[in-house]
């Protein structure tokens, strides 16, 4: 997950034995993760290649048969963004959302 651009925290997403889905409706699992570098690498260019710093977005990754990370989703409208998986509590999500709302002078500076 990356806030204002900074990543954040990230997870990963696992099937149930024999299965292929991830979402745990379907018994599949979330949890923490320490990435490669090269996925951190390769979705911190992804997030580049939009062209604006985005208040949020969720860039999901899969190694393809070479090996390579490559974007699986970029979600950006409505992620499920894993607060709870934040070894922070989403305090960066909150310091992403404080500082737009400074910055568009919604919220007076103290």
């Amino acid at each position: 997950m990356f806030f204002d651009g900074i990543l954040s925290h990230t997870v990963i997403k696992t099937a149930r034995p024999g299965d292929f889905r991830v979402q745990s409706d379907w018994g599949g699992a979330v949890a923490p993760c320490v990435p490669e570098p090269a996925a951190v690498e390769a979705a911190t260019r992804i997030l580049a290649a939009i062209g604006e710093t985005l208040l949020y977005a969720r860039i999901d990754l899969v190694l393809d048969e070479a090996g390579r990370w490559v974007l699986l989703e970029a979600e950006l409208i409505e992620p499920e963004l894993f607060l709870s998986q934040d070894p922070c509590g989403g305090a960066a999500f909150v310091d992403a959302v404080a500082a737009r709302l400074v910055m568009d002078g919604r919220i007076p500076v103290a």
